[in-house]
């Protein structure tokens, strides 16, 4: 038996960024641990400078998604003006002053960038976490009443994708991932009723056999291990893929 801290995250649009390259900037169909584990640090109260805090998240937090709804893809085209490096930066260091986007916009005539990116329509997930070890840093409960109550504003990949439920954190012991997934009742249910589809997918780690109860459909790997939140580097992940069928079914 171990607890779950379970909660359901829906917008009208979303964004789970893969490895991002060139002008196109695609989506994942499921949140990646990163992006979930940013939304509890802001949730948190914890500032971006805070290293080593967002590290020990990743390295604590054992995370799991069931895909409620995927929703529709829309790739939206983008102009956006960029300061060219040399005007605000001197050997690889910002100039001291500096301090904002209007500061960079000023530095002289921008450039602009083109790109495509895209979001995820009228998607819907249930989030679990549990934890790697009875002597983590934080609890379950800490994370649940931030949710409740976030200390900075949360949003779903993008600050343009902000959530249009309550996320109704609830700690649910069970045996089993699954167990903790079906026994999930969020106050202002989203899913599966309002749905066709009976079976579902979930993106999991770590938990096999009777720990998780979802065979696995395939493995697959994430570039969404954080190594360190100021220098943006990510290293691999692995992550489980199955199905499971709507609690309908039951």
């Amino acid at each position: 038996m171990r607890d779950f801290l379970v909660f359901q995250l829906y917008s009208p649009l979303a964004s789970w960024g893969e490895v991002a390259v060139g002008e196109i900037r695609s989506t994942l169909s499921h949140p990646t641990k990163t992006a979930v584990l940013g939304l509890i640090a802001s949730a948190l109260g914890v500032t971006r400078d805070a290293e080593e805090l967002h590290r020990q998240l990743h390295l604590v937090l054992g995370y799991a998604c069931w895909v409620v709804r995927k929703g529709e893809t829309l790739r939206d085209y983008h102009t956006v003006q960029t300061p060219i490096r040399g005007n605000v930066e001197k050997r690889g260091e910002m100039l001291p002053w500096v301090r904002s986007r209007r500061d960079e916009l000023l530095a002289g005539r921008p450039n602009t960038i083109l790109s495509d990116r895209e979001y995820r329509m009228d998607e819907a997930y249930v989030v679990a976490l549990w934890q790697r070890s009875a002597d983590a840093f934080i609890s379950l409960g800490d994370i649940s009443d931030a949710l409740q109550r976030p200390t900075f504003v949360v949003f779903l990949g993008r600050k343009s994708c902000p959530l249009a439920l309550p996320m109704s954190p609830s700690i649910i012991g069970s045996h089993s991932l699954l167990g903790a997934l079906r026994a999930y009742r969020p106050d202002q249910i989203i899913v599966p009723e309002t749905i066709d589809d009976r079976v579902f997918e979930v993106y999991w780690e770590e938990l096999t056999g009777e720990d998780a109860e979802i065979p696995v459909s395939w493995e697959a790997t994430r570039y969404d291990l954080l190594l360190s939140r100021s220098r943006w580097q990510f290293g691999l992940r692995s992550e489980y893929a199955g199905t499971i069928e709507s609690k309908q079914e039951d």
